[in-house]
């Protein structure tokens, strides 16, 4: 009994054992079961499910109408995505006027560019110019009298209804006519010689230095003793000076500085300026008396001295026996 039952499970045990290796040979057979991250893409795994083993997916082809200009489109074979395509530059001779052309750059397409507006002065006569808006370019108006305007030829001679009276001639001297601003002091052969006037620097006419001093000043030896001649300066027209008595004068003058410890006071004296022929000794005294000729001017100066010397002379002053004066 025992043996038998040892043979069952023998039996057992071998149909446990080629069950499995049966199992095991049958998995061999069958390929495994894709999983991302097995470094394998196999199965359904895509580039899109499993980036990690299929790597990331190529872009997708473009194709017009995805919103992406991109790959060959452009804005010709895809203006969906690409926009439309800006105009093209402007061709002359194309018939179409565009883009920057103009009259001076394409005439052929945007025609023969207009006249420019006139300029006057620009040596031609055209447009709306005329002799009375351009006289520079077309040349002096032909005068037509009476037309409101002086122009051209016209004068105030030929006509005045445009030009006006004519002003009377400037005056010429010697026609005989005294006019205009001709007076006796420009033209006196016809507005004869002009009066004496006193005061003008002139003796002249019928001034006298007793009608008018300021311009006749009194001429020594015209018989007449007048304005400033005496018997001293015109003795021809004024007589000779009366005889005058000896005079007795006394002279004074300031003193010195103390400090310049003056000794005496000279005066000294003569009969013709600045040449004296003696002189008085005055001591410290500031005054001097003496009794002056007759019929003479006499020229007084003084000089002080001190221990160093004598001074210059001072200021001169004169008297006159003939007539009771200092000068």
């Amino acid at each position: 009994m025992r043996r038998s039952l040892m043979a069952i499970i023998c039996v057992l045990i071998c149909m446990v054992f080629m069950v499995s290796c049966l199992t095991d040979s049958e998995a061999a057979r069958k390929p495994p079961k894709p999983r991302c991250g097995d470094r394998i893409c196999n199965g359904t795994e895509t580039c899109s499910t499993c980036p990690r083993d299929c790597g990331v997916c190529p872009p997708p082809a473009p194709f017009c109408g995805d919103t992406v200009c991109n790959g060959t489109e452009t804005c010709s074979t895809c203006p969906t995505d690409c926009g439309a395509c800006p105009p093209p530059p402007p061709v002359c001779g194309d018939g179409s006027c565009n883009g920057t052309e103009t009259c001076s750059t394409c005439p052929t397409d945007c025609g023969v560019c207009p006249p420019p507006p006139p300029v006057c002065g620009d040596g031609s006569c055209n447009g709306t110019e005329t002799c009375k808006t351009c006289q520079a370019d077309c040349g002096v108006c032909p005068a037509m009298c009476p037309d409101g305007v002086c122009n051209g030829t016209e004068t105030c001679v030929t006509c005045q209804a445009d030009c006006g009276v004519c002003p009377p001639p400037p005056p010429v001297c010697g026609d005989g006519s005294c006019n205009g601003t001709e007076t006796c002091s420009t033209c006196p052969g016809d507005c004869g010689a002009c009066p004496p006037v006193c005061g003008d620097g002139t003796c002249n006419g019928t001034e006298t230095n007793a009608t008018c001093p300021s311009d006749c000043p009194p001429v020594c030896g015209d018989t007449v003793c007048n304005g400033t001649e005496t018997c001293l300066t015109c003795a021809t027209d004024c007589g000779a000076c009366p005889p005058a008595p000896a005079l007795d004068v006394v002279l004074a003058w300031n003193a010195n500085a103390p400090e310049e410890n003056v000794t005496n006071y000279k005066i000294y004296y003569g009969y013709s300026s600045g040449v004296y022929e003696g002189s008085y000794d005055a001591g410290t005294n500031l005054s001097l008396s003496l009794t002056l000729e007759r019929q003479r001017v006499i020229y007084f100066t003084a000089t002080a001295s001190n221990s160093v010397g004598e001074s210059g002379y001072s200021n001169e002053i004169w008297y006159s026996t003939m007539y009771d004066y200092w000068e």
